[in-house]
């Protein structure tokens, strides 16, 4: 009931059963609050209407349902209120406290001005007046209960404020959210169509990272993407804006009259074009292809069981062309007899990533020889295989970050940011494992991969 009154109906309500109780002609109940000067002063919710004459009267009609105000505390309930003690004045007209009634205000024989605590803190105060034969300390004892409903009252009120001036904000600050938003969709809508396609991609691998357990940074993907798209797909505008100079130009040679020359630099120029446009397209089309992977397209991968030392070697051959240009030797040490039930495709996305991985990251301190290492073991209810390297390590305030999409030491130098981000997801989603990485700068990397041996089975319904 005290939390859900209206609270107008409530204090007048409490106000009636105070009167009666007290035996008193007329009163008040109000809050105390403080200024901006942190003086406190008094606040009526409910005060009886003692109006003598048509200015006293509008005064009340005007004022008293938002409540009266009483800064002035050199006055009998002020008194109660600077002490925080119960104030009994039985002949008010004498008493030293008082601070004087209006002209014509109704007469006042005694007063008892109760101040009300919550929890230790005063929050409220009610008082009365013109109890035949006056008050005493019995009354107030008596009293108490009523006081304490009223204290509750007062802070019910005053947590209802609260939640209504909190849910306001709260309003305010969606209102500006949404203005923002729609500020950015608008400027979303704006970039180019490739840009646009790689976002839809996006918006579709959130799923999974949501699901992963710390990847769903939805806003550093889009960063990445963007950033990562922007330099191909600008470079291939360059272009493109030139070749059709360069064929305007043609075109006004040719109406001139067409000299070889001028032919044999035109189609040079073209050709050199259209190399600069494939080239910078195939990188874009090559970032977009493994932004989709993060989202690993399960229904596209087939299981079976399979040798985990057949995988790894297929794998390696085919990273066999692009290896055999750098300083690096490969070493395998997987015993036969390793078989999984699981999702050959994917293990194997995922072995190639960490050898590639290596190959950029690990030896950039310049040295002529780095060695990568695979291994395998036999777990009792799966298989670890690490992918390690003597490379130079990985630093401490990397490590946290390592998995995370899009990030990179080698921006710009053939890193994407997303191949470990691919691993971790492959790992953790469909091969049903986990990854770990071990590294002390200037030691080198190991990353660890635990695998049950049957992957769990996926819901493709």
């Amino acid at each position: 009931f005290i939390a859900d009154a209206a609270a107008t109906g409530a204090f007048e309500s409490l106000l009636g059963d105070l009167l009666r109780l007290a035996e008193s002609e007329y009163g008040f109940i109000g809050e105390i609050l403080h200024d901006a000067a942190g003086q406190p002063y008094l606040k009526t919710h409910a005060i009886t209407n003692v109006a003598w004459d048509d200015a006293s009267r509008r005064y009340y009609d005007e004022h008293a349902a938002q409540g009266l105000e009483f800064h002035n505390l050199n006055t009998l309930f002020g008194a109660a209120i600077l002490s925080g003690e119960p104030v009994i004045a039985n002949d008010p007209s004498n008493d030293p406290r008082r601070g004087g009634l209006p002209p014509g205000h109704p007469a006042m024989t005694a007063f008892l001005g109760l101040p009300i605590r919550v929890g230790g803190q005063l929050v409220a105060m009610a008082g009365v007046a013109n109890r035949n034969g006056g008050y005493d300390f019995a009354l107030v004892n008596w009293l108490q209960p009523l006081l304490l409903t009223i204290g509750q009252m007062v802070e019910a009120r005053r947590a209802t404020l609260a939640r209504q001036e909190a849910e306001a904000a709260l309003r305010e600050l969606n209102e500006a959210l949404d203005g923002r938003v729609r500020e950015r969709t608008v400027a979303l809508a704006r970039t180019n169509e490739e840009l646009s396609n790689a976002l839809d991609t996006l918006q579709r691998a959130q799923g999974d990272l949501v699901r992963s357990e710390k990847l769903a940074a939805l806003g550093a993907l889009v960063a990445g993407v963007a950033h990562e798209l922007n330099t191909p797909i600008g470079n291939s505008v360059t272009v493109a804006s030139t070749l059709v100079e360069n064929s305007e130009s043609f075109a006004v040679e040719l109406d001139k009259g067409l000299k070889r020359s001028t032919l044999n630099n035109y189609v040079d120029s073209s050709r050199r074009a259209a190399e600069l446009l494939l080239a910078n397209l195939q990188r874009a089309a090559g970032l977009v292809s493994s932004f989709k992977q993060v989202a690993v397209d399960q229904t596209s991968e087939q299981r079976r069981r399979f040798e985990v030392a057949e995988v790894v070697n297929e794998i390696m051959a085919m990273l066999h062309p692009q290896l055999r240009k750098l300083p690096i030797v490969i070493d395998r040490d997987i015993p036969p007899g390793l078989v999984l039930d699981s999702y050959p495709g994917p293990f194997g996305q995922v072995i190639a990533n960490l050898v590639n991985n290596a190959t950029l990251h690990a030896f950039t301190d310049g040295r002529a020889r780095g060695v990568i290492r695979i291994e395998a073991r036999a777990l009792a209810d799966g298989v670890e295989v690490v992918v390690s390297d003597d490379g130079v390590g990985i630093p401490p305030d990397h490590m946290d970050r390592i998995f995370d999409p899009f990030f990179t030491t080698r921006l710009g130098q053939g890193g994407s940011g997303l191949g470990l981000n691919i691993v971790y997801n492959i790992v953790t989603g469909m091969l049903g494992g986990r990854v770990r990485v071990d590294s002390k700068p200037g030691e080198g990397a190991a990353f660890i991969v635990t695998l049950p041996l049957a992957a769990p089975l996926r819901d493709v319904s």
